[in-house]
């Protein structure tokens, strides 16, 4: 006799699974680091500002601060407050994968930081729908991504962004090589650069400019056009080399 009882099964997301999951898609600390830079952009931040300073110990090839600074539009508290920003697979950008930004749409990009090191902090100031200004903090630890710290905190600035902390860093740290961060900079700028010139972007690492110069094939030729009427300012740069995960493209 067929019986008509249904079951129902709960599929559970566990710490293994999301490391799992960022084992297989992230390949290694430089990817991961760019996940986080991806997350300013897409945040439609104008300035981004990286911070990078390598450990006094000269036994240690690791960083004793890293973050990133953008002024974008903050991460909004009240949309998150169901847990959204830390659901695993979930994407606020997956409604705009038909665009060739934004980057992360896959939802495990915040996850990544457990490629490099142990803790991460965002600290996010965003306007609320009144128009204030609120900020708050999120921590969480690679050991357990299941749980996070969340609160609120005092807000000092008087403009909307959000600043990332990494702390905590593993060892051996694929970040950086033979106490040398150049390696890092090349990755960045190998992701970032088309990025840069693109969103003309005010793009700093240690408060100096991103040069990327080096990737420029000849000298970037610029020329104005106009065309019923408008004028319209051209670039149009040859890379010596096809940047990290991109096909060749026209930008306009």
């Amino acid at each position: 006799m067929k019986s008509d009882v249904k079951k129902e099964f709960t599929t559970t997301i566990t710490h293994e699974s999301i490391k799992n999951q960022i084992d297989s898609n992230i390949k290694d600390g430089l990817s991961a680091f760019n996940e986080y830079i991806w997350n300013s952009v897409d945040a439609k931040s104008k300035e981004i500002k990286i911070n990078l300073e390598l450990s006094k110990d000269v036994n240690e090839d690791l960083f004793s601060k890293a973050e990133i600074i953008d002024f974008g539009t903050g991460i909004d508290f009240e949309k998150f407050t169901n847990k959204k920003f830390l659901i695993f697979n979930n994407s606020e950008k997956q409604k705009k994968r038909h665009l060739s930004l934004p980057h992360g749409h896959r939802g495990f990009g915040r996850f990544s930081f457990i490629k490099f090191c142990k803790i991460i902090k965002w600290e996010s100031t965003f306007k609320d729908k009144s128009g204030k200004l609120r900020s708050y903090e999120i921590s969480l630890n690679g050991s357990n991504l299941l749980e996070n710290t969340t609160k609120d905190i005092e807000t000092k600035n008087k403009f909307t962004g959000t600043r990332v902390i990494f702390s905590n860093f593993l060892s051996p740290n694929d970040l950086i090589s033979n106490s040398k961060i150049d390696e890092l900079i090349e990755n960045i700028k190998s992701e970032f650069a088309w990025v840069i010139e693109l969103l003309n972007l005010d793009f700093k690492i240690n408060n100096k400019n991103l040069d990327y110069s080096n990737l420029f094939k000849s000298t970037p030729i610029k020329y104005k056009k106009s065309i019923n009427s408008q004028e319209f300012e051209i670039k149009i740069i040859f890379w010596n080399k096809r940047l990290s995960n991109y096909d060749s493209r026209y930008h306009l």
